[in-house]
């Protein structure tokens, strides 16, 4: 089994090598929970808590976080993404399938029994019109894809599904069999 682990006790934390981009952070615990293996979220994480080289990368958790709102956005954020985890079985364990890299756009199917669940990443800085190729990955013409993280439900048609995301952000799209 893989262990996804983004920082530790004996690295920088992500957000601040990401440049103290919230958006880098939250893309990536998107990734991360929908990925193949187990993601491991290191203390501080789920609220932004930034640090440089050890001992700097141990500071101490932010008990206030719920006062702090760009702690609170990040924190539930992760809530969400987690959540969307623990309701498909694919995403813990289901098979794997890239669908689609293109530039800074990522994309990959994970399915197991009647769960499937295409995961859509955009880590370009600005909006993205994306066309997947999902015919040939079992998907008929007219099936529906909810977006379980940004709300909306997709169609789609020619064998292809067409979305536009935002820059630096992702989709989480489901369909039960």
């Amino acid at each position: 089994v893989m262990m996804n682990l983004f920082d530790s006790h004996d690295t920088k934390r992500f957000v601040t090598t990401a440049g103290r981009d919230d958006d880098r952070l939250m893309l990536a615990a998107l990734f991360q929970m929908c990925y193949i293996g187990i993601p491991q979220i290191y203390y501080g994480d789920e609220v932004g808590l930034r640090g440089g080289k050890d001992p700097d990368c141990r500071r101490p958790f932010p008990w206030g976080w719920k006062d702090n709102p760009r702690r609170s956005k990040i924190h539930d954020f992760y809530t969400r993404v987690i959540s969307i985890r623990h309701d498909h079985p694919a995403l813990r364990t289901g098979s794997f399938t890239t669908l689609l890299t293109e530039g800074k756009l990522y994309a990959f199917l994970r399915e197991q029994d009647d769960d499937r669940v295409v995961v859509v990443i955009n880590n370009e800085s600005g909006a993205q019109e994306i066309e997947l190729p999902l015919g040939e990955s079992g998907f008929s013409d007219g099936s529906r894809l909810t977006d379980n993280l940004n709300g909306g439900i997709y169609s789609i048609e020619g064998g292809k599904l067409i979305l536009e995301l935002d820059g630096m952000s992702g989709a989480i799209l489901s369909e039960k069999k």
